[in-house]
Formats: C-alpha cells, sequence, structure tokens
C-alpha cells in the first residue's frame, strides 16, 4: 500500500484555485532506513544470558529475586500511581523477551532495538483497551483519525513505504499467529499498526521481521488464507466516504462539516446555521444574494416562528421583500461603479436596515405570544 499524499477535495464547486489543501494529514510514524541499519553490526561481547541482559536493561536490577513483579491493574499507571510501564509485562512476555536478547546478542544487534521493543510491548499491556485506544498522533498528541485544529483535515498515522511493506508481509504470513509467534499475536498486531505502535527507528520493524520469521517453524512462508486488515489510511476513506454519504461536498474541510452539523444538530446558529434548516422554502436565487447577517436573522426569525408554531409564511415574506432589497442593492451598485468607477454606496442601505427591523419586529410580536 503506498502512502497517498496528495488527496484533494473532490468538490465540484471549488475553483482549482482553492483546491489544494490534501483532505488527509499523513503522519509518518516510522524513519526510513539508513544503509548502516540494514544488517546487525559485528561487536566483542561477554556472553551474558537474555534473562540478565532483561533484568539490568529493563529492570535496572541484577538480582532475580527482585525482578518487579507482574502488575495487572492497568489503572495503575505511571502517570496516575508511579508504576512502571515494565512491570505490565507478563510472565510469558519477560520469557520471550529474554530469547529476544539473547538472539540479539548472539547476531551482533545494538541491544537499543530490542529496548525499543520491549517498551512498546510494555506500553501495550499497560494501557486500557488497548486493543481499540491506542491510536495517536505521537508528534502532535491528538488522536488519530481525528482532526488537526488548525487545518480541519483528517489525521492518518502511517508507516514509510519500506515499513508499509514489512508489515504487510508479516500480517499475511503463517509466522503472524496469536498462539505461537514470539511476539504475542495481538502485541504484534499493534506494533505494525503505525496509529498504535507509535514511532518506529530506523531499523525496528525490519528486526521485529526478523524475529518473527527465526522464531517460527513457518519461517517467512506467505499464509495464502491470510487478509490484510483495514489500515488507517482505509479506515480514513471510509470515514470520508460515511461524510459524504451526509452532504460533505469538499467545499469545506471534514472538520468544518461535522462542527457545523453538530452544531445544527444541537439547535445553534451558527453563521446563519438555522437558516439553513428553512432556506429550501424561499427561491435559491433569491437566497444567493443574502448575506451572512441577513441569513443569521431570518434563521433565529424562522426558529422563533416554529417553536410558538406562528406560520413560517409570515417569515417567507420579509425574507423575499429583503432578498429583493439586496438584487436590488447589487444591481444598483454595479451601475454606480460602470458609470462613476466609484464604490458609493445606493440609498438601498437604509431600505435594508428598514427590512431588517421588520424582521425583528415580527420577532417581538411573537416574543409576547
Amino acid at each position: 500500500m503506498n502512502i497517498l499524499s496528495g488527496l484533494q477535495f473532490p468538490g465540484a464547486s471549488v475553483s482549482p484555485a482553492q483546491n489544494t489543501t490534501p483532505v488527509i494529514k499523513s503522519v509518518i510514524m516510522s524513519k526510513p532506513a539508513a544503509s548502516s541499519s540494514a544488517t546487525p553490526a559485528a561487536s566483542t561481547h561477554v556472553n551474558i544470558s537474555g534473562r540478565a541482559l532483561l533484568l539490568s536493561r529493563i529492570f535496572k536490577v541484577s538480582d532475580p529475586d527482585k525482578e518487579p513483579r507482574v502488575e495487572y491493574d492497568t489503572q495503575k499507571t505511571f502517570a496516575n500511581s508511579g508504576v512502571p510501564v515494565y512491570n505490565y509485562l507478563t510472565t510469558q512476555d519477560r520469557n520471550q523477551l529474554s530469547q529476544i536478547y539473547e538472539y540479539a546478542t548472539n547476531k551482533g544487534y545494538d541491544l537499543k532495538v530490542v529496548d525499543e521493543l520491549a517498551f512498546q510491548w510494555a506500553y501495550y499491556r499497560s494501557s486500557p483497551n488497548s486493543e481499540s485506544s491506542l491510536h495517536y498522533n505521537a508528534s502532535k498528541g491528538v488522536a488519530e483519525g481525528a482532526f488537526d485544529p488548525v487545518t480541519g483535515q483528517l489525521i492518518v498515522a502511517e508507516f514509510n513505504p519500506e515499513d508499509e511493506a514489512i508489515a504487510q508481509r508479516l500480517l499475511t504470513s503463517k509466522a503472524f499467529n496469536h498462539n505461537n509467534s514470539i511476539i504475542p499475536g495481538n502485541v504484534l498486531n499493534a506494533l505494525l499498526d503505525p496509529g498504535r505502535g507509535g514511532k518506529h527507528s530506523a531499523e525496528n520493524l525490519s528486526f521485529i521481521q526478523e524475529i518473527v520469521y527465526a522464531f517460527s517453524p513457518s519461517g517467512d512462508a506467505t499464509d495464502p488464507n491470510a487478509a490484510v486488515p483495514l489500515r488507517p489510511r482505509d479506515i480514513a476513506e471510509m470515514k470520508l466516504a460515511q461524510l459524504r454519504s451526509e452532504g460533505w461536498d469538499g467545499s469545506t474541510t471534514p472538520l468544518n462539516f461535522i462542527d457545523r452539523k453538530e452544531a445544527l444538530e444541537r439547535g445553534e446558529n451558527l453563521d446563519g446555521g438555522w437558516f439553513g434548516k428553512y432556506q429550501n422554502r424561499l427561491d435559491s436565487h433569491l437566497t444567493s444574494f443574502f448575506t451572512a447577517g441577513d441569513k443569521s436573522i431570518l434563521g433565529e426569525a424562522y426558529k422563533m416562528a416554529s417553536d410558538k408554531g406562528v406560520d413560517l409564511k409570515r417569515i417567507d415574506k420579509l425574507a423575499a421583500e429583503l432578498g429583493a432589497l439586496r438584487i436590488q442593492q447589487q444591481l444598483a451598485g454595479e451601475l454606480i461603479r460602470a458609470t462613476t468607477n466609484s464604490d458609493a454606496d445606493t440609498d438601498k442601505r437604509g431600505e435594508v436596515d428598514m427590512a431588517h427591523m421588520a424582521i425583528l419586529g415580527e420577532m417581538h410580536r411573537m416574543s409576547g405570544l
């Protein structure tokens, strides 16, 4: 699956000059592999058991009797109780990580790559509802699958192309097995999800691939019955498709559309939002001349009339009169600019103000009902 970086707003009403902001904002959660990290570095080392490495590097102890007990209460995270994240590693997790430390040592790897894996593994174990709640944008602290508060774009965490290829190979391999993989299937699935696994170093996923294959009796064989689960971008595309089915046409950002829709559902008047509920009562050509202020005041009038049980035709009449004045105002302004090259206002402004006053007067009358 290639990373798509140029997905554009699909709305036909947007001019080419405006149609330049990608709907989906991709946050790459892995670094490109450097040439020096392609193979383990040869090194001279003292033969230390994998268990001893686990104790010293993760738990900072040398005496096995001082190894922290397994913590199962996921409400006692480091943030709220000071429990180190590594304490959530189960007994089986610790045994498997010990094997991985020993393997990495024998292969000459920098053991930091195992330290990173151990942290991500432990973080998964420590997180409440970790199967569904670990999506995040590590660079901004914004929920992956949510929207960027500045640009309104849908945030999607993705791997770089090389790591995405590794993830898909592993997800469709026979070694990807919840029962006998050196990394438990649920943990491995999270590590291979760019939104849940967090940022990976350049060599991390390639190392994960190596150890999964090395400890599997199936090696790197592909499972012909395996199907790649939905990736974050697939889910984002489904979310956008849902928004389109709800009326989003691409002329605004997805976030703006959702905010406006939710505001309308709450009954708020957002830039004439109430007017949007009633504008189909009027000629669309007429409403195209209304300003945001016109729509706001008319929206409030329609809302009040509806709440009070007043015939909406009363507001229709006032809206038609206001629309006619707006059309006259524009035509008069164009005539003045064409004949005098001036932006001088016309005497229609006073009439528009009077039309607004008429609507406010009707609202005042209705408020007494």
